[in-house]
C-alpha cells in the first residue's frame, strides 16, 4: 500500500492512526500499521481516491492560560488589611486605657487615700422652729346676770365691737324694785323715829333743868336717840345695797372687745350667778392683742425664753407676717407629749387674727453656750453608734465615737467626743481605719 502524501491530507473525512509495525528497521522501512480513525480526524486527510493518508504534523499555536487566581489573592490581601487596621484601631486605645487603669489601680493600692476635711467649729447656733398654733382671745368672759329678772332689751349682737362700760342689755327686776321701795320706807320710818327721840331728849333735858326729871330719864332717852340713829344707818345701807343690785339690771361690757355669742332674747328669764346650770347672757372676747399657744418639743424647750421674738403666719394672709413675743411658758413639760406649752402675744389692732384660727409660729431660739458642730456628711453611722474620722497634724486617721445633740438638717451638734479645731473627714469611707495615713485634698474654689 502506498502511503498518502501530506498534500493529500486535505479533504479527508476520516483518519487512522499510523505507527510502525513490529519488525521494522526503524528507518521507515518495514510494515506500517494503520489504525482507522474517524473521518475528519486531525491526523488524517482523505485523498482523491477516498483513501486515508497520514497528515503532516502542524505547528502547535500558543494558547494563553485563562485563570482568576491573582484577583482572588488581591481581594484576600485587601480584606486582611482592612481587618488589621480595624483591629489596631480598637485594640491600641483599649490597651492604652488598660495601662492607665492599671497605673491608677497601682497608685490607689500604694498611695494613701485622698480625703477632704473640715474643721470642727464652735458656732453661735440659732434654732428656727416652725410650730402649729391656735389663736386665742387675750381675754374671754362669759357675761352673766347678777340679778334675777327678765330681759327687757338687748343692744348688741354677735360680731359687735364694744367699748369698756358700754351697755349691752337691761333686765327688768320687779323683786328688787319691791325690796327697794320697802327699804326706802323703812329708812323713812327710822329717820322719823330718830327725829322723835331727839325731840324727847331735848324735852327731858329741859325738864331736868327745872327739876322735873331725873338724870336717869335723860340717859334713857339718850340711848333711844342713839338706837334710832343706828336704825337709820341700817336702813340706809339696805337701800344702798338694793340700789347696787338694781344697777346690775344694766349689763355692761367689762372691757373693750367683740361679742362672740348672745344667749338671750327679749323676755328671757335670767338668774343671777354663774353656776353650771345658769347660762350666760353674752360671750365677750378681747382680740387686741391675741394669745397664741404652741407646743415646743423637749429638745428645744430649754431654749425658750420670754421676750424672744416670733413671727406668726396665717394662710388667709399670704406674705403677711404678724410679729409677736414669747411672754411665758408653762415651765414644765407635758408628760404625755413631752412638749412645753408656750404663749406668744401678738398685737392685733385691725382684728385680722380671730380667735380659733390656725396659724404657724416661727420661733428663733438661740443658745447661750453653743457647742461644737460638724456638717451632717461627716458622720459615719455604724452598729455601735455614730462616729467621725478625725485627721491629726500628721495626716493619720483616728476613728472617734461621738454623742450627738440637735440636728438642724445641715450641721449637727456634738455633745461629746470632739473639740474645736480638730479636723474631720467629709463623707468618710468605710475603709478608713485607725492609724491609716491619708492625703488631704486641696480646698475647692469658693468652698
Amino acid at each position: 500500500m502506498t502511503p498518502n502524501t501530506p498534500a493529500e491530507d486535505q479533504g479527508l473525512s476520516g483518519a487512522s492512526s499510523v505507527y510502525p509495525a513490529s519488525g521494522g528497521d526503524g528507518n521507515g522501512n518495514g510494515n506500517v500499521a494503520i489504525e482507522s480513525s474517524p473521518a475528519g480526524s486531525p491526523l488524517y486527510d482523505r485523498d482523491a481516491a477516498g483513501t486515508n493518508a497520514v497528515r503532516a504534523p502542524r505547528e502547535a499555536l500558543p494558547v494563553a492560560p485563562r485563570t482568576r487566581l491573582p484577583w482572588v489573592l488581591l481581594v484576600v490581601v485587601l480584606v486582611l488589611a482592612i481587618f488589621g487596621i480595624l483591629f489596631l484601631a480598637g485594640f491600641l486605645p483599649r490597651l492604652a486605657n488598660q495601662k492607665k487603669l492599671n497605673a491608677a489601680a497601682h497608685r490607689v493600692a500604694t498611695d494613701p487615700p485622698l480625703v477632704r476635711v473640715t474643721p470642727v467649729l464652735t458656732r453661735s447656733f440659732v434654732v428656727h422652729l416652725t410650730l402649729p398654733g391656735n389663736v386665742n382671745a387675750f381675754q374671754q368672759t362669759q357675761i352673766h346676770s347678777r340679778v334675777n329678772g327678765y330681759v327687757k332689751k338687748w343692744l348688741v349682737d354677735i360680731g359687735t365691737h364694744v367699748k369698756a362700760g358700754q351697755l349691752l342689755a337691761t333686765i327688768d327686776t320687779p323683786d328688787i324694785d319691791a325690796q327697794l321701795r320697802q327699804a326706802k320706807a323703812n329708812l323713812f320710818r327710822a329717820k322719823a323715829d330718830e327725829a322723835l327721840n331727839a325731840n324727847l331728849l331735848r324735852r327731858e333735858k329741859y325738864m331736868q333743868s327745872k327739876g322735873a326729871a331725873s338724870p336717869v330719864d335723860v340717859i334713857d332717852q339718850q340711848l333711844k336717840v342713839n338706837a334710832s340713829a343706828a336704825g337709820v344707818k341700817v336702813n340706809q345701807a339696805a337701800v344702798r345695797n338694793l340700789l347696787i343690785q338694781k344697777s346690775y339690771a344694766n349689763v355692761t361690757a367689762p372691757y373693750a372687745g367683740i361679742i362672740t355669742a348672745r344667749n338671750i332674747d327679749v323676755g328671757t328669764l335670767v338668774t343671777s350667778g354663774s353656776a353650771a346650770n345658769v347660762s350666760s347672757l353674752f360671750t365677750l372676747d378681747q382680740i387686741n392683742p391675741v394669745r397664741i399657744y404652741v407646743f415646743v418639743p423637749q429638745s428645744d424647750a430649754a431654749l425658750v425664753r420670754p421676750g424672744t421674738y416670733a413671727n406668726v403666719l396665717a394662710s388667709q394672709y399670704p406674705g403677711k407676717i404678724f410679729q409677736g413675743k414669747i411672754t411665758r411658758s408653762a415651765g414644765a413639760l407635758n408628760s404625755n407629749t413631752r412638749t412645753l406649752l408656750t404663749e406668744i402675744d401678738v398685737p392685733n389692732p385691725k382684728g385680722r387674727l380671730l380667735p380659733g384660727m390656725f396659724v404657724r409660729a416661727q420661733l428663733v431660739l438661740a443658745q447661750r453656750h453653743p457647742p461644737v458642730r460638724v456638717p451632717d456628711n461627716t458622720l459615719r453611722v455604724v452598729t455601735h453608734g455614730p462616729e467621725v474620722v478625725v485627721v491629726n497634724r500628721k495626716n493619720v486617721v483616728h476613728v472617734q465615737p461621738v454623742v450627738l445633740g440637735h440636728d438642724n438638717g445641715v450641721t449637727v451638734e456634738v455633745v461629746q467626743g470632739l473639740k474645736p479645731g480638730q479636723r474631720v473627714v467629709v463623707s468618710p469611707s468605710d475603709f478608713l481605719k485607725n492609724g491609716q495615713r491619708v492625703r488631704i485634698a486641696a480646698k475647692r474654689p469658693g468652698k
